[in-house]
């Protein structure tokens, strides 16, 4: 192992110094570089949720409608991972219908997926983590149903969500939750309610 780590360390170096070499207008044309589009690529679905997994994969999944003629539009029974290597699709069906859920990738590489779809503007209260093998598990239930919350993942590991519709157009999960992948179960956060946050807002951790 130890001569693997160093044969690859020589051989970076080695490419490296190489760029370096190059004259400036040529080094900034290579595609490694500056980065390169491939030709299109043809899938089985117009994704809406994407998240890119550690080993370099997407795990995605559609709309839950009718609105896209000729695609898969089954929501999370319609979850598929690609594999940008081989442009390969397999697909993971998920129980719950997932379109129009939050999601934040774990500490150690899972994907978790909260809320999901009932109707327009209606939310689940479902929680679903996506895992390494491929397959799903099905965690505690937040304490309100979301329909496109936000979730980012805290410092500690834990992961926030906020906001998303309940149960109309006009009524949101004012209340924050955490999810502790520890327990796999959600605390509410009563004392931080955000009156009105529109579905889906956004939200990053500096």
């Amino acid at each position: 192992m130890a001569v693997r780590q160093r044969m690859f360390r020589l051989r970076r170096t080695l490419w490296l110094v190489a760029l370096l070499l190059l004259p400036p207008s040529l080094a900034l044309s290579q595609p490694s570089v500056v980065g390169q589009w491939s030709g299109v690529v043809d899938w089985p679905q117009a994704p809406v949720h994407m998240t890119l997994r550690p080993d370099g994969s997407v795990v995605m999944w559609p709309a839950s409608c009718g609105c896209i003629p000729n695609a898969e539009l089954a929501g999370g029974q319609h979850a598929r991972v690609w594999n940008p290597t081989t442009n390969q699709f397999t697909l993971n069906p998920c129980n719950s219908n997932v379109f129009c859920s939050g999601h934040a990738p774990l500490s150690d590489g899972r994907t978790l997926v909260v809320g999901g779809h009932i109707n327009y503007w209606e939310g689940l209260r479902d929680t679903n983590i996506f895992n390494a093998d491929g397959t799903w598990t099905r965690v505690g239930d937040m304490g309100a149903p979301r329909w496109y919350p936000s979730a980012v993942r805290l410092a500690d590991g834990r992961v926030l969500t906020i906001s998303g519709n309940s149960t109309g157009r006009t009524q949101f999960a004012d209340v924050p939750e955490v999810f502790d992948p520890m327990t796999n179960g959600w605390s509410p956060l009563s004392g931080a309610s955000l009156r009105l946050l529109p579905m889906a807002p956004g939200a990053c951790r500096s």
